[in-house]
């Protein structure tokens, strides 16, 4: 197996706003993948290395067992990375875009040659067109992912849940990256995605 290596870096979270902009304006190609980035929380190559048998649209779950670096296909970065996430509503309307986008075969998300991304990398020169479109100062892909805790523990969600979400090890591990992000004293709960218009993925 290839060795793993430290992402480890300043997190810069987008916006709601920036988040809706990137996906209205993003190639139909890569839409959907970057929409599912930003909805469940997973790292962009769990996103690229997700194959039609780990999405459930009965139970609205997914199952991240893979993830794809440098075109090897290996586990997940840690154990507890190895999990079953929940499919939030606006994630599942942008898997079933893309089913009729690219069909049942084996992987979910296909390159311009209708094959597998070989890394998160294959995607670097059409990300930072788009956010270049959207005069949007750029930050990585896997921004995406931060994005997704950062916002939802900003508007009241359950550490816990954004922890298993994430594949962190323990809520402590997703309390000490997003402290600042943590809204201690919110007495209800929003959720924040429904600021989002879920026809995006139509």
């Amino acid at each position: 197996k290839r060795p793993k290596t430290n992402s480890e870096y300043t997190i810069m979270p987008f916006t709601v706003d920036e988040i809706k902009k990137i996906i209205e304006i993003s190639p139909t190609r890569v839409k959907n993948l970057i929409a599912v980035s930003f909805y469940s929380g997973m790292r962009i190559g769990e996103v690229i290395g997700l194959k039609w048998e780990d999405i459930d649209f009965i139970n609205k779950t997914i199952s991240v067992s893979r993830t794809i670096t440098s075109g090897i296909e290996q586990s997940p970065k840690t154990k507890s990375s190895e999990r079953v996430i929940d499919m939030i509503t606006q994630c599942e309307n942008h898997l079933l875009a893309q089913r009729k986008f690219t069909g049942l075969g084996e992987y979910v998300f296909l390159n311009i040659n209708l094959k597998p991304y070989n890394s998160s990398s294959s995607l670097a020169y059409t990300w930072q067109r788009i956010l270049k479109e959207a005069n949007i100062k750029y930050r990585s892909i896997y921004q995406l992912r931060h994005s997704f805790a950062s916002n939802m523990l900003s508007n009241g969600e359950n550490e816990l849940w954004v922890a298993q979400m994430m594949g962190h090890k323990s809520s402590s591990t997703t309390r000490t990256k997003y402290s600042k992000y943590l809204k201690v004293d919110r007495n209800k709960k929003t959720t924040f995605l429904d600021t989002i218009d879920t026809k995006l993925a139509q």
